[in-house]
């Protein structure tokens, strides 16, 4: 009922309080019975284990004293000479005086164990033998489940056939009755199996164990079992039951609880009842007048004199409460008028604010001390992807990125210790703020701080500068890459061999840093015979070294390159990679033809990562770079042949006089280092005038070439041949061991030129005057070892010419 629910609290309390009480206290007199039970059975079965103790032994001595007086009964009967004479076949046993109730079975066996003569109520299947040689024990009769103790006296009925009179005492349920105690039963069991006992069957299956006892319906029986022999205690056990009777069973126990449950929640309703009923209605009026207030926001008539009436009729709490209720609605009406004129005035001032807020570019943002924020303008929730409400009661730390937070800016701005460290303008910060998605986008951020009620607030103004760090770094990019195309320019116009402008080429371009490439490449140029040999490379591997040292048209990437003269890009390796080796990385590939207006000069050869992205605006800053490259190259070429044409004869191709001094200046300097020898050799060709001067000059200059390509041919990598002017030469020989090996090594260069020569049909005749002169023995500068080669040479124009000598000193 809705008007006494108070009531129906107060009473289900009270009986429940009543209901565990009763149930506690019956709990334990159920407990405390249990006790008194366990207590009287514990004396019982002491007293019950003492007395079929002896009782076990009385029995089998009176059955044993029955089974010999029984013996010397039978014997007195039979002691006559005739039944001394008689065979087995006529022996006629009178066995009438035994006490059939006590022994229903009567046998006589002879001393084999063979059944001479039985008596018995029924047919009881025996294997015709019983032991000879003990005087008691058991017989289980298996087809009528009786168990039998039988007892042998020896008698003398037959003439030297002595016999015994076996008696059975068959403990069934009447035996085993007759000597049970009252509230006690006897079991008796064999080998562990119940064989009979004192209760009917049925009633011994009625026995269930429960918490360790057993029970018959409310019936308790504890037992114990004594062994029946000693010699074999297992075989034949009894077993005593004793039978506990509580005083009151667990259901009357509880029926008494009940009703005294019942009886004083009658007196309960009839005392305290009623008057709660009373009070509750009084309470439900009070709560209906309040949820008319709630809904309707003001007191009808009737109401008003309701809470009179109940102020005036009860002189106590309740009445006080009618009172303060109606003073409460009254104040609560006024109250509530001033904060409607308050509220429509708040809402004005905030929907101005939001308009403001609304109308900034940058979005707004109040946290407190804590960093948790209070207010984000609607410019805020669009710049992080989200609601306004997505934002609230989340912390300001959430949205920056955990790599540009500074925990020190936390301390100093979001949680300052004093209010007077707090500063109300802060300098603009740039860093990365993240995304409710998880995108982290650049900004610039200003912070000030104000107090309000003793809390410290900060305002946040969060600048998104993504596009505006997209133009500062076009801008620096931009920047880069015009130092870069000047570092290139510079480098051009330095007087550097070739392959050292285009190292320092490729180390500029390596290290630009908006460039996504390893730090490892190549440049290439061509050959006269179409091909791309590698002269300038950063970090290639050895293999790859050799693999790629000269590459044909078309093979390999850079080969493509060439051949199409078209950027080639990869971003993995794929088949158009003709070289591997073992250990490869995965990488990409930006090769770059590098173009000279429509000739080509060469392939730039750059390493990318792997699934690397293609740039359209790395390849159009590489296409500059290969185009400035192109003019580098241009320009070294030329100033490489220019720099050959002034340090080597342009007849032969050979160094002439003044990079054979530089040359040599370097060897001296390399062999005073390694303490190695060196020879220095002057050539002068024999009969070369007379040549010229019959053949003319143009097959002179032809015998030169041959002269220089044939000495060549027998000269090392490391040795120099170089033409002093005319038809002089001169050599040096690194690293010679011994001046017997320069003068094999000279003996060969004679030999070979005095072989004709044959010349636009022309076959020519000549020798050659080889003077050496060894470092250190004969000079440690340059001009002192050519003077002495010289004079070397000269001994031997002298001596007949066509051959070779050292130099021997002054004589």
């Amino acid at each position: 009922m809705r008007n006494s629910s108070l009531l129906q609290q107060a009473t289900l309390r009270v009986l429940t309080v009543l209901f565990a009480t009763i149930t506690v206290i019956s709990f334990f007199a159920i407990v405390l019975q249990h006790a008194a039970v366990d207590k009287s059975a514990k004396t019982h079965i002491q007293g019950l284990h003492q007395y079929f103790s002896q009782k076990i032994q009385q029995l089998d001595r009176q059955w044993q004293t029955e089974a010999s007086r029984s013996a010397r009964h039978l014997a007195g009967e039979h002691t006559h000479p005739s039944s001394l004479h008689a065979s087995p076949q006529e022996l006629n046993v009178d066995l009438s005086f035994l006490d059939r109730s006590l022994f229903p079975v009567a046998l006589l066996i002879d001393q084999q164990g063979k059944i001479l003569y039985k008596l018995m109520d029924k047919e009881i299947d025996f294997p015709g033998s019983l032991p000879v040689t003990e005087e008691d024990g058991w017989w289980h009769d298996v087809a009528n489940q009786r168990l039998l103790r039988w007892f042998a006296q020896p008698v003398q009925l037959l003439s030297n056939q002595p016999s015994r009179l076996v008696l059975f005492v068959a403990l069934e349920k009447n035996l085993l009755s007759l000597h049970a105690l009252p509230n006690s039963d006897l079991v008796l069991q064999y080998h562990g199996k119940v064989i009979s006992g004192s209760l009917p069957s049925q009633e011994l299956q009625q026995l269930k164990m429960v918490d360790g006892h057993l029970w018959r319906q409310e019936e308790r029986i504890d037992q114990f079992s004594l062994a029946w022999e000693t010699d074999q205690p297992q075989r034949v056990r009894l077993l005593v039951q004793h039978h506990s009777f509580p005083l009151f069973s667990n259901s009357e126990i509880f029926f008494t609880a009940t009703s005294a449950l019942l009886i004083f929640s009658f007196l309960f309703w009839s005392t305290l009842g009623r008057w709660l009923a009373k009070l509750t209605r009084r309470i439900v009026q009070l709560k209906d007048i309040s949820e008319e207030f709630i809904t309707d926001q003001q007191l009808s008539d009737r109401m008003l004199h309701l809470l009179e009436s109940i102020h005036k009729e009860h002189r106590n709490e309740i009445g006080a409460l009618a009172n303060s209720l109606r003073q409460l609605t009254h104040t609560v009406l006024t109250h509530t008028n001033n904060l409607q004129q308050h509220s429509h005035q708040l809402a004005e001032s905030e929907e101005r604010l939001r308009a403001m807020t609304h109308s900034l570019r940058d979005a707004l943002l109040v946290f407190d001390d804590n960093g948790t924020i209070h207010f984000c303008s609607h410019v805020c929730a669009s710049m992080f992807s989200c609601q306004e409400r997505d934002l609230l009661e989340r912390s300001i730390t959430q949205l920056f990125s955990p790599d540009w937070l500074d925990p020190e800016w936390q301390k100093n701005w979001i949680t300052p210790t004093t209010a007077e460290s707090v500063p109300f303008t802060h300098e603009p910060m740039r860093g990365m703020a993240v995304r409710l998605d998880g995108q982290e986008f650049p900004i610039e951020l200003t912070i000030s701080q104000w107090q309000r009620q003793g809390k410290t607030f900060c305002t946040a103004l969060v600048r998104d500068i993504t596009n505006l760090k997209i133009l500062e770094e076009r801008d620096l990019r931009a920047y880069v890459n015009r130092i870069a195309i000047s570092a290139l320019l510079e480098i051009g116009i330095e007087p550097l061999p070739l392959h050292r402008k285009l190292e320092v080429a490729l180390e500029i371009i390596l290290t630009v840093p908006w460039l996504a490439m390893q730090y490892k490449g190549s440049i290439f140029l061509v050959t006269d015979d179409q091909h791309l040999e590698m002269i300038a490379q950063k970090n290639l591997h050895p293999a790859l070294l050799q693999e790629c040292q000269r590459i044909p048209y078309g093979y390999c990437l850079c080969g493509k390159a060439a051949q199409t003269q078209k950027m080639v890009f990869a971003d993995a390796l794929d088949g158009r990679h003709d070289v591997t080796f073992a250990g490869i990385r995965e990488h990409g590939h930006y090769c770059l033809p590098i173009m000279l207006q429509e000739r080509l000069l060469g392939v730039l050869n750059l390493y990318v990562d792997h699934l690397h992205h293609y740039d359209p605006e790395e390849e159009a800053f590489l296409t500059t770079i290969t185009n400035t490259l192109a003019g580098v190259i241009d320009r070294g070429l030329a100033d490489d042949r220019v720099r050959h044409m002034a340090t080597h004869d342009a007849l032969t191709g050979l160094p002439n006089r003044l990079l054979f001094h530089e040359l040599l200046t370097q060897e001296l300097k390399r062999t005073a280092r390694t303490r190695q020898a060196m020879a220095v050799g002057f050539l002068d060709l024999d009969h070369f005038k007379a040549v010229n001067d019959t053949l003319g000059h143009d097959i002179g200059d032809l015998l030169l070439k041959a002269v220089s390509t044939r000495t060549r041919q027998i000269l090392r990598n490391s040795d120099t041949l170089a033409r002093m002017g005319g038809d002089e030469f001169a050599l040096i020989l690194p690293a010679v061991g011994d001046s017997q090996h320069a003068m094999a090594v000279c003996n060969k260069i004679v030999q070979a030129l005095s072989e004709p020569f044959i010349l636009n049909e022309n076959r020519c005749q000549i020798g050659a005057s080889i003077g050496l002169s060894l470092f250190p023995e004969h000079g440690e500068t340059v001009e002192l070892l050519l003077q002495t080669a010289d004079q070397a040479m000269y001994v031997v124009k002298k001596g007949g010419r066509n051959g070779v000598t050292i130099y021997q000193g002054q004589s």
